[in-house]
């Protein structure tokens, strides 16, 4: 997904997918996962865990700290170890390993140098998008729609409950927006295309399971991308660049953006001058 170059993390829980809940929530069937690896040893899924939200989460807030002169930043690489530390010492997802190879090489490559820094947390190298392999079968506990085999959900979970792994809701059917903090972590973007809460498409007004209309059926089919402006580039938002953001009329490194310049000048909010680093004392 294309966002504003790097989309808060804690904005950007939409995006984490639209979970289905049954209404009124019933007690689902027992049922029986297939055979899979056994479960991680706590030490080997904490190693495993630090290794994969250090590439996601730590690793570029390091970076783009060294680009911009600043400290790291907001990241939730703490809260991504947990996470996913806890589901792997559970076996109920596993990390693709050849995946996360892909994954550093992509970022090493896509984060050389300085002109993908973007004023918040940078969305990972596409590679990166679907690291997680989901062990749970239908009708089993979960917290996180990574956690069931694709293409099942995790259905009425919250932060403080489990849910369980059920299929896809048919048009009708109760649903509605939950967090998927696992997701979030991970940057799961494409989590409805995964593990679909509906037959069809959550409306956001009724609540329901609703069939698609065209253009959210054309919308699903299609890749999304970004701009295809590289650095040095010509732009007028940060939406026209591959990477980075717009900075005085080109493609290159964003550390922040001058709000009440950008009033004053008439500038839209996505086309801001990047912040030169403030000196000390200031």
């Amino acid at each position: 997904m294309r966002s504003f170059h790097g989309v808060p993390l804690l904005g950007c829980l939409t995006w984490a997918g639209c979970l289905c809940t049954d209404a009124p929530r019933s007690q689902p069937p027992a049922a029986t996962s297939p055979p899979a690896a056994s479960a991680l040893p706590n030490a080997a899924a904490s190693a495993l865990a630090s290794r994969v939200c250090a590439l996601l989460q730590r690793e570029p807030a390091g970076r783009r700290a060294g680009c911009c002169g600043s400290g790291e930043g907001r990241h939730f690489a703490a809260e991504c170890e947990q996470a996913l530390g806890s589901a792997l010492g559970r076996d109920s997802l596993q990390i693709d390993r050849a995946a996360l190879e892909a994954c550093a090489l992509a970022s090493a490559g896509e984060q050389r140098g300085c002109d993908w820094v973007t004023p918040s947390q940078p969305l990972p190298p596409l590679a990166c998008r679907s690291l997680t392999r989901g062990h749970v079968a239908e009708g089993r506990s979960c917290r996180s729609s990574l956690e069931c085999i694709e293409p099942l959900h995790c259905s009425g979970s919250t932060p403080s409950e489990a849910g369980h792994c059920a299929p896809p809701q048919p048009e009708g059917s109760a649903c509605g927006s939950t967090t998927d903090a696992l997701a979030v972590y991970l940057f799961a973007g494409e989590l409805e295309r995964s593990h679909p809460s509906c037959a069809g498409v959550c409306s956001l007004l009724s609540r329901r399971c609703e069939a698609p209309s065209p253009d959210q059926r054309a919308a699903g089919e299609s890749v999304r991308a970004g701009g295809s402006a590289l650095a040095g580039e010509a732009c007028h938002t940060d939406f026209d660049c591959r990477a980075g953001g717009c900075n005085a009329g080109q493609c290159g490194m964003k550390c922040g953006v001058a709000l009440a310049q950008g009033r004053a000048q008439g500038v839209p909010a996505l086309g801001f001058r990047r912040l030169a680093t403030r000196a000390a004392g200031e």
